[in-house]
């Protein structure tokens, strides 16, 4: 029988696009992907997972609701966040200012505001006129982001993949609070990670 690997994947991410990443990597599970909204963590805790994953916004709501989730469920985090801006000392790198600037160009261009985020980021995705998910929905995420914070919980094994070069984040510090993260040669982007998990690491 096929396992089921649920996730909750990144802002500005279409979850169809992340599942088909996932898929390609790891074919021997079934995917199921949430767009990082406040409805995910509770659509996931229904699911039947038999692995969770998490990717950078995804990661952070992981986090927070880490003791709704079953102990014996193996948690796998790819450039998480635990505190997104600058000013939140967690390891985020990017200035609130900035973040202030992406909510204000989200609500008077949507596509203008997830460009400017894919670039923040290094994240090669297109843009098109039909957003990723509902326009709400990115606005919630951005507020998380503004807002939401999280600490590694010690009591359950985590798994954490981020890269060395991540422009949102600050490699070393984020490495500090895990325990034995491990370190890509990439930035934050989905794809490089989670092939470069598949293909090098022990699944």
């Amino acid at each position: 029988m096929t396992k089921h690997w649920v996730w909750i994947s990144g802002w500005g991410i279409a979850p169809e696009r992340f599942a088909e990443v996932c898929q390609q990597a790891f074919p021997e599970f079934a995917h199921t992907v949430f767009a990082p909204t406040d409805r995910a963590i509770d659509k996931l805790l229904h699911a039947k997972a038999d692995r969770i994953g998490g990717y950078s916004l995804g990661s952070l709501l992981l986090l927070e609701a880490a003791e709704h989730i079953p102990m014996e469920t193996p948690l796998y985090l790819y450039g998480p966040i635990l505190g997104f801006t600058q000013e939140m000392g967690l390891g985020g790198t990017t200035p609130a200012s900035t973040l202030e600037l992406l909510q204000t160009r989200l609500e008077k261009s949507p596509q203008k505001a997830l460009k400017l985020f894919y670039r923040l980021a290094g994240l090669d995705e297109a843009t098109s006129e039909t957003l990723p998910y509902p326009l709400e929905d990115l606005a919630w995420g951005l507020e998380a982001l503004a807002k939401k914070q999280a600490k590694p919980p010690h009591s359950r094994q985590i798994k954490v993949f981020l890269g060395e070069h991540d422009a949102l984040l600050n490699s070393q510090s984020i490495c500090k609070l895990f325990t034995r993260p491990i370190q890509l040669p990439h930035g934050h982007d989905y794809r490089q990670l989670l092939t470069d998990h598949a293909s090098i690491y022990a699944r």
